[in-house]
C-alpha cells in the first residue's frame, strides 16, 4: 500500500500536467492524464516489479463521461452485439448471469438495476466515449486496452464477488459511489490459476484474502488503479449515496495478450532448446515475468529513440538472460540471429495488435449515432471497416448463440453439477479446466464429473418452464422484469433515488449534447494516435464567434446595398461597420477577461472543492474510528456489567448459605446446651448415689446386714433407681425397672 509520501509524490507527478481545456473531458485532459501517469516514476512502480500497489487520484473530469441515457440508448439499438449482461448475486453461493434483452427506457434499467449489477463487456466497440478513452490511454501505455461498464443500484451488498482479473484496471467513477475492497494477489495453488480466481466455478473466499490493503469509497470523479492478480470486490452499500453508480473498468492488456516478459521469456526459450519450466518458477519470479514488456516510458530514456533499435533488442535479452540463467553472466543470447528475430516479430505483433484496435475505436469515434448525435455506434459485424471490430463482434454473436443453446436441456456442455471439493456449480468443460493444472487427465476429469459430481436437477435436465422462462427473459425486458420478481425477489432493493428527478437531468444531458453537436458541426478527421475528439468551443468564446458571423453578414449586406443604390446610402453603412468593429473589439476584449477570471475562479472552485472532499473523507474516517472506539467501549461496558451482575448473584447466594449455617449452628448450640444439662445432672444423681450406697455400706459395717434393715431398704432403691437413670434408659423402661427392683426387695428382705 502507498504511503503518505509516495502518495503525494504520485499527485505531484500527475495531477499537475492535466491541462484545463475547455469543459470537454475527453477532450486533451484525458490525454495529458493517461500520458501523465505513463511518464510517471511513481505509477512505474506501483504497475510493475515488486512494488505493485493499488492507488487513488482525483480526477474531476471523469465525472459525467457516460451518462445512464447514453447507455439506455445503446441498451435499446436495435444492433447490440457487445455483451450485456445481468450479474445476479447473493455475495454467497448463488451467481448468475443473465443476458439482458433490449432496454428501451430509462424507469426499465432503473428497475433491472433493483436486483443485480449490470455489466457491458467491450463497450469501446460501441459506446463513443469508451472508444474514445481506449484511443488515449492505448496511445500512452502502449498495450491494447478494452474499457468495461459497470451500472449497479444504491444499497447492494455485494455488486461483485471476490475475484482476480488477468490484466491491471484503471477505475473511472463516473456516476455515484461505490465501496471498493482490495486484496493482496491470493497464494498460488495447484487447483487455480491467480488471475482467475472467483471465476469459471472457483471460489475465492474472504479468509483465503487476509486484511484488505485499501478499504475505500470511490466517488465521482476519482479513479482508482488495481493491479493484476490483486483480489477485489465491491458493493453499494453505506456509500451515503442515493444515486446509482456508474463506472469504466479500463483494462491494461498485458499479460493476457501474453505482451510480458513471459512472453519473450517462452521465445527466447524456444530458440535455445529449453523446456518450459513454470511448474518449477518461484512465486517471485512468477509475478516478475508478468511484468509489461518494458515499451514507451517502461524503457530506459536513453533507448526511447528508433536509432536504438539494436542497444534495446540486447536491453530486452538481458532482461531475460536473467530469469533463464540466474546468477550466471557471459550467455549473451542477444548476439543469436534467430532469438533477435524472434524478439523483434514479438513486438511487432504487439504493435499489430495496437493498430487493429486504434482502427477500431477510431471507427467508433468518428461513426454517427442513430440520429446523427448519439453516442452509441450500432454498426454490426457487416457493416464495420475494421477487421479487429468485426472478428470481435462476430465472436460475441457466436457467444451469444452458445448461451441461446444453453437453454436446450441436457447438453453437457451447459448442464452444471456440484463439485463436492468446494461446493461450486460447474460444467463438465469448467471441470477440465479447473483440475487440469493439478495433473488430472480429461478422462480423469470426466469421470469425476460423473461419479463424484452432483446433479443439480434430475436426470440433469431443469425443469421446462424454467427454460421457457429464461428464453422469454433473454428476448423481452418485461419478462425479464417478471422472472426476476418471481425467481428471485430475495435480490430486490429499493433505489432510493427519485426516478422522475433522475430521468429530467439524464435527458437535460443528452439534449446539452446534441445542441453542442449541432453548433460545433462534425468531427474534423485526425491521426489515429491522437485522441480523436470532436472540437470544441472554449468558454467565452462563443459570443466571438456570433459577432464574427455578423459581422461577416453586415458586411456583405453593405457589398449588396453599395453596388443597387446610390452613392449617397453608402456613407450611413460605413458608419455603422465601424461601430460594430469598435463594438466587436470590445465584445472580445471583455470576453477574454471573463475567460481569465473563470478559469481562475474554476481552478480555485475545484482545488476547494478537493480540498473540502479530503476533508470530509478524514473527518468520515475520523467519525469511524471513533465510532468504533465507541463500540468497542460499550462492548467492554456490557462484559463488566455482565461480570458485576454474576458477582452480586454469588455474594447473595453466599450470604444465604452463611444465614442457613448459623441456624444450624443455633440450633446445634441449643440441643448441645441441653445434653450438657441433662449429663449435669446425671452425674449430680451419681455423685449421691454414689455417696448413698458409701453411707450405708459404712453403716452396715458398723451393724448387721444392709438389706436386713427395713429402714435403710429405701435409699439403697433410690440409688439403683439414679443408676438406671445416669445410664440412658429409656422412660418405660426405667419405671419397670423401679419397680421391679422395689418388688423385690419387699419381697425378699421386708416383712
Amino acid at each position: 500500500m502507498l504511503t503518505k509520501a509516495r502518495t503525494e509524490q504520485l499527485w505531484q507527478e500527475v495531477l499537475p500536467c492535466i491541462s484545463e481545456h475547455g469543459q470537454d473531458p475527453l477532450s486533451a485532459q484525458m490525454e495529458d492524464f493517461f500520458t501523465a501517469l505513463a511518464s510517471s516514476s511513481s505509477f512505474r512502480r506501483c504497475w510493475t516489479g515488486q512494488t505493485r500497489t493499488p492507488f487513488i487520484l482525483p480526477a474531476s473530469f471523469v465525472e459525467g463521461l457516460l451518462s445512464l441515457t447514453d447507455i439506455v440508448e445503446g441498451l435499446s439499438a436495435p444492433c447490440r452485439t457487445c455483451e450485456a449482461a445481468l450479474t445476479l448475486t447473493d455475495g454467497g453461493d448463488f451467481r448468475c448471469p443473465i443476458s439482458l434483452p433490449p432496454i428501451d427506457s430509462l424507469d426499465d434499467l432503473l428497475e433491472v438495476l433493483r436486483f443485480g449489477t449490470v455489466f457491458l463487456n467491450t463497450a469501446g466497440l460501441h459506446w463513443k466515449r469508451a472508444a474514445e478513452i481506449c484511443l488515449a490511454a492505448s496511445s500512452a501505455f502502449l498495450f491494447p486496452t478494452n474499457v468495461n461498464v459497470y451500472i449497479t443500484g444504491p444499497e447492494r451488498m455485494t455488486s461483485t464477488d471476490a475475484h482476480t482479473d488477468n490484466h491491471d484496471v484503471i477505475i473511472l467513477q463516473t456516476a455515484g459511489a461505490k465501496h471498493w475492497q482490495i486484496f493482496g494477489p491470493p497464494p498460488r495453488n495447484s487447483q487455480s490459476h491467480p488471475l482467475y480466481r472467483g471465476k469459471h466455478g472457483d471460489k475465492l473466499l474472504l479468509h483465503e484474502l487476509g486484511n484488505p490493503l485499501l478499504d475505500v469509497v470511490l466517488h465521482a470523479g476519482e479513479v482508482l488503479f488495481v493491479p493484476m492478480g490483486f483480489a477485489h470486490l465491491t458493493s453499494t452499500q453505506g456509500t451515503g449515496h442515493a444515486g446509482v453508480s456508474v463506472h469504466l473498468t479500463l483494462g491494461l492488456s498485458t499479460a493476457d495478450y501474453n505482451f510480458c516478459l513471459n512472453g519473450l521469456r517462452t521465445i527466447l526459450l524456444e530458440q535455445i532448446g529449453r523446456r518450459s519450466d513454470k511448474a518449477e518458477t518461484s512465486s517471485q519470479l512468477w509475478w516478475h515475468l508478468l511484468s509489461p514488456v518494458p515499451v514507451g516510458y517502461l524503457a530506459p530514456s536513453r533507448l526511447r529513440c528508433p536509432s536504438a533499435h539494436a542497444e534495446y533488442l540486447q536491453h530486452l535479452t538481458k532482461l531475460l538472460e536473467a530469469t533463464i540463467f540466474p546468477g550466471q553472466e557471459g550467455h549473451d543470447l542477444g548476439e543469436l540471429p534467430e532469438v533477435q528475430m524472434g524478439v523483434s516479430k514479438h513486438l511487432e505483433q504487439q504493435v499489430e495488435s495496437l493498430t487493429m484496435q486504434a482502427e477500431a475505436y477510431a471507427e467508433v469515434v468518428a461513426g454517427s449515432g442513430n440520429d446523427g448525435s448519439g453516442a452509441f455506434y450500432a454498426a454490426g459485424p457487416s457493416e464495420t471497416r475494421s477487421q479487429y471490430r468485426q472478428s470481435m463482434l462476430t465472436h460475441q454473436l457466436a457467444e451469444n448463440k452458445r448461451k441461446r443453446d444453453a437453454t436446450h436441456a441436457g447438453d453437457l456442455r451447459f448442464v452444471k453439477r456440484i463439485d463436492p471439493r468446494d461446493g461450486a456449480a460447474k460444467t463438465l468443460a469448467d471441470v477440465r479446466q479447473y483440475y487440469a493444472d493439478s495433473g488430472l487427465s480429461a478422462d480423469a476429469a470426466d469421470q469425476y464429473w460423473m461419479s463424484c459430481c452432483e446433479s443439480i436437477y434430475p436426470n440433469d435436465r431443469p425443469p421446462e418452464n424454467l427454460m421457457n422462462e429464461l428464453v422469454a427473459a433473454s428476448e423481452r425486458c418485461d419478462a425479464l422484469l417478471n422472472f426476476l420478481r418471481r425467481r428471485t425477489p430475495h435480490l430486490q432493493s429499493d433505489i432510493a433515488v427519485e426516478r422522475n428527478e433522475l430521468a429530467a437531468r439524464c435527458d437535460w444531458e443528452l439534449r446539452a449534447e446534441r445542441k453542442s453537436s449541432e453548433r460545433l458541426g462534425k468531427p474534423r478527421e485526425r491521426r489515429v494516435w491522437d485522441s480523436l475528439l470532436r472540437d470544441r468551443v472554449p468558454p467565452g468564446n462563443a459570443m466571438k464567434v456570433w459577432l464574427s458571423f455578423y459581422a461577416a453578414l453586415l458586411l456583405h449586406l453593405a457589398a449588396v446595398t453599395s453596388a443597387s443604390s446610390v452613392h449617397d446610402s453608402f456613407a450611413p453603412v460605413q458608419e455603422v461597420l465601424q461601430v460594430l468593429s469598435s463594438l466587436q473589439h470590445k465584445v472580445a476584449e471583455e470576453g477574454a477577461a471573463a475567460e481569465r477570471v473563470f478559469s481562475e475562479e474554476k481552478k480555485f472552485c475545484s482545488k476547494r472543492s478537493r480540498e473540502l472532499r479530503h476533508s470530509h473523507d478524514d473527518m468520515q474516517a475520523e467519525q469511524e474510528r471513533q465510532d468504533a472506539d465507541l463500540s468497542q467501549a460499550q462492548l467492554e461496558l456490557a462484559s463488566w456489567s455482565s461480570k458485576i451482575e454474576e458477582l452480586a448473584n454469588a455474594f447473595a447466594s453466599d450470604e444465604k448459605d452463611l444465614k442457613e449455617a448459623e441456624d444450624l449452628r443455633f440450633k446445634d448450640a441449643k440441643v448441645f446446651a441441653e445434653a450438657e444439662k441433662g449429663l449435669s445432672s446425671t452425674v449430680d444423681a451419681l455423685d449421691r448415689a454414689v455417696g448413698i450406697l458409701g453411707h450405708e455400706q459404712r453403716r452396715a459395717a458398723q451393724g448387721g446386714s444392709l438389706l436386713q434393715m427395713e429402714e435403710n431398704g429405701t435409699p439403697i432403691v433410690d440409688a439403683l433407681s439414679a443408676i438406671v437413670e445416669a445410664y440412658g434408659v429409656k422412660v418405660d423402661d426405667q419405671r419397670q425397672l423401679q419397680a421391679l427392683l422395689q418388688g423385690m426387695f419387699c419381697r425378699q428382705y421386708l416383712p
